[in-house]
């Protein structure tokens, strides 16, 4: 709708003035029909919020005529009341209120500077755009006081989950695009309980799920990164402690391994403790624990400490490590943790039969 079409509705085809046009969509009068008599009017330059007001007067033979900005009304003896130069009609402009909402318009300054001339038009552009809105993919962002369905409207519409149980877990996965597997070839274990927690806390607060999965993924990547690289540098300290120790590297070594077997410490336990005491406590305490089991523990008999191994499993041990070719070539190199072990499989058998023998001649 071009609301400067120049053409006013007052007046008939055999009226013989132009009228004058004034502003955006303005109106003229005249006593005998024509618009501005003489053919001579003023239009006023458009300006304003609302549109320009403008005015126009001709004087002639055919009366003195007017025209008003703003959409003005025009009217005519011959045709009555209508709407001029594209503007609407007093009587409709008269059913809308003009007081002002604050900063905003009146209804009626609205319906004139939007250029509607009926009911009909205004609901025709609601309803256009209402469907561009639609059309648009623009949504309403719930305020303070919008109502639990325009919310949950919302939440739908950038994607919350319905449920906190329907976000994702980070997956760890290798270079071969494979779930990450730990020293037990079990996938890395996450710290699900934390997770889930960080899940409904994001639902209650209207999270949408792609984005804190691929949140929660980054991070877990990260961490792994991160738990690798000090992993990594604990690894490097403990190899350059060790390796200070000289002849007494094997035999340390060995007193380590015996004291995790009888522990019963897992490879993620030991990182785990060596990443909790540092690598050089780490050395002192479990080599103590280990140099006990092999020097004095067996003779304890039951009170003591030991291996807490039976001669049987002890000698199930031995002929387990001797199907191992390798082990066994390295378990006659005196010094090696493979030689250490050796002796005290050797020992825990030797000393479990002298047991046994002393109970027997107790008896």
């Amino acid at each position: 709708m071009d609301l400067n079409d120049g053409q006013g509705a007052g007046g008939t085809e055999q009226d013989a003035g132009a009228g004058a046009a004034g502003g955006e969509g303005g109106s003229g009068s005249g006593d005998s029909g024509s618009q501005g008599g003489g053919n001579q009017g003023g239009g006023g330059e458009a300006s304003g919020f609302f549109g320009g007001a403008g005015s126009g007067a001709g004087e002639g033979t055919g009366g003195e005529g007017s025209g008003g900005g703003d959409n003005g009304a025009a009217s005519g003896d011959n045709n009555g009341t209508g709407a001029g130069d594209g503007g609407a009609s007093a009587e409709f402009l008269a059913q809308f209120s003009t007081d002002r909402d604050g900063d905003k318009p009146s209804l009626q300054d609205w319906v004139k500077s939007r250029g509607f001339k009926s009911i009909e038009d205004i609901a025709k552009s609601a309803r256009d755009n209402q469907a561009a809105l639609r059309d648009s993919g623009r949504i309403k962002v719930p305020g303070e006081d919008a109502s639990d369905a325009e919310r949950a409207a919302y939440a739908k519409a950038i994607g919350v989950p319905e449920k906190a149980e329907d976000y994702a877990l980070p997956e760890l996965k290798g270079e071969d695009g494979k779930p990450l597997l730990g020293n037990d070839g079990e996938p890395v274990p996450i710290n699900e309980a934390r997770l889930r927690a960080i899940h409904a806390i994001a639902h209650r607060h209207g999270v949408p799920k792609g984005a804190l999965d691929a949140t929660l993924q980054e991070l877990a990547e990260a961490d792994l990164a991160d738990m690798q690289g000090q992993q990594a540098e604990l690894d490097s300290k403990m190899g350059e402690l060790l390796g200070k120790m000289g002849d007494k590297k094997a035999q340390t070594m060995a007193h380590m391994n015996a004291a995790a077997r009888d522990l019963g410490l897992t490879t993620d336990e030991q990182k785990a403790l060596r990443a909790a005491l540092g690598p050089e406590r780490t050395i002192e305490i479990m080599g103590k624990h280990g140099s006990r089991l092999g020097e004095d523990a067996f003779v304890q008999g039951d009170s003591g400490r030991g291996f807490r191994m039976s001669a049987a499993e002890a000698q199930k041990t031995l002929d387990e490590r001797r199907g191992n070719m390798d082990w066994l070539k390295k378990a006659d190199v005196p010094g090696t943790s493979e030689n250490a072990e050796y002796e005290r499989l050797l020992a825990q058998i030797g000393q479990a039969a002298d047991r046994d023998q002393a109970r027997a001649l107790a008896s």
